[in-house]
């Protein structure tokens, strides 16, 4: 349950100006370090609109990416990591290919996590949800943090 609620805090309604570099690090458990040099790119919003639990330990997250820029965007993946403190907890992305101005794309993701990181996730100082988006125009990332 705690996940669901972080998802849905998090993302219900994310903005995505920020640029950082390209998303290499994801894969090996770090994080994206920022690109403060990158000029204005196009907005993205990111809403959680349905989770669902699945077990104890996993939930099932629908949510939709718009395109608030005003150009089209191609080859697009969302990318969402959960962090208890600076461990990474959960990470998983979904990609939703070509969209237009204006245009949106509902994704399903299912979110499964070990016991051990839902103790995690309660006893952190702080909790990050990171949605980054990826388009072979560039990368955007937002963070949110939530601090005990």
């Amino acid at each position: 349950m705690i996940i669901v609620v972080l998802c849905v805090l998090a993302l219900s309604s994310v903005t995505s100006a920020q640029p950082i570099a390209a998303p290499g690090g994801l894969t090996d458990g770090t994080p994206p370090a920022f690109d403060e040099s990158a000029s204005t790119q196009p907005v993205f919003t990111l809403r959680v609109t349905d989770g669902r639990p699945c077990g104890p330990t996993c939930v099932v997250a629908t949510g939709t990416i718009e395109n608030a820029g005003e150009t089209a965007v191609h080859d697009v993946v969302g990318i969402v990591v959960i962090m208890a403190d600076d461990r990474v907890i959960w990470s998983g992305s979904q990609a939703v290919g070509n969209l237009q101005v204006d245009e949106a794309k509902t994704v399903t993701q299912r979110i499964r996590v070990s016991f051990l990181d839902v103790a995690r996730l309660k006893g952190a100082q702080t909790v990050t949800v990171r949605a980054t988006v990826v388009t072979a125009e560039g990368t955007y990332t937002e963070d949110h943090v939530f601090a005990r």
